[in-house]
């Protein structure tokens, strides 16, 4: 009996996604981050397009950082402002630099609707790790300073950041990285006057 056999290849997640599927993972992380404003009682913040671009190529690079090593850190805090040294093309005035808040996690990239599928772990990641944030945040206040802090980026200071007073605007990368189960898609948040 002749048997043949032809490998079947899987697609790699592109990194280059659609603008209205990026569109949609942006909007699924700001309504988090809103999320948390409001039970702060601070004015919600609002998404601006002008350099997400620029943060769509870091937060590829850290998908991928994190899909081969497993680990990601924050070297880019002052991303916008380097990347506007190194590609002179994009004109604009950082009036206010507010960090960096960076968050990844993984999904099926087999899913028939990558988008809806991506956008589900985006908010199911942000959820969780902003509670973890608050919870440390609110423990550091009561002088209950918690020893295990169980949130992707590892420390308090990002719910500080996202439910700050002030009136922001917010530019949101996403990046996505891998194939399968082991994709990745890994968002950056920073927050601008």
């Amino acid at each position: 009996v002749k048997v043949t056999y032809t490998a079947s290849k899987t697609a790699a997640v592109k990194a280059t996604a659609s603008t209205d599927s990026n569109s949609r993972l942006r909007q699924a992380a700001l309504s988090v981050v809103n999320k948390f404003r409001a039970k702060a009682g601070v004015k919600a913040v609002k998404m601006s397009s002008k350099y997400n671009a620029i943060l769509d190529k870091r937060a590829t690079a850290k998908a991928k950082q994190y899909v081969t090593t497993g680990t990601y850190d924050h070297s880019g805090y002052s991303s916008l402002p380097t990347y506007l040294n190194t590609y002179p093309i994009v004109n604009g005035k950082i009036i206010y630099h507010g960090g960096e808040t960076l968050h990844a996690c993984y999904y099926n990239a087999q899913n028939t609707d990558t988008t809806t599928e991506m956008a589900s772990c985006i908010t199911s990641t942000f959820t969780e790790n902003m509670q973890a944030e608050k919870d440390d945040y609110e423990a550091i206040v009561v002088k209950k300073t918690r020893k295990n802090i169980t949130n992707i980026s590892g420390t308090y200071e990002h719910y500080t950041m996202m439910v700050d007073s002030g009136n922001h605007t917010v530019y949101i990368g996403v990046g996505h990285y891998g194939s399968g189960n082991n994709a990745m898609v890994c968002v950056v948040i920073e927050y601008h006057a």
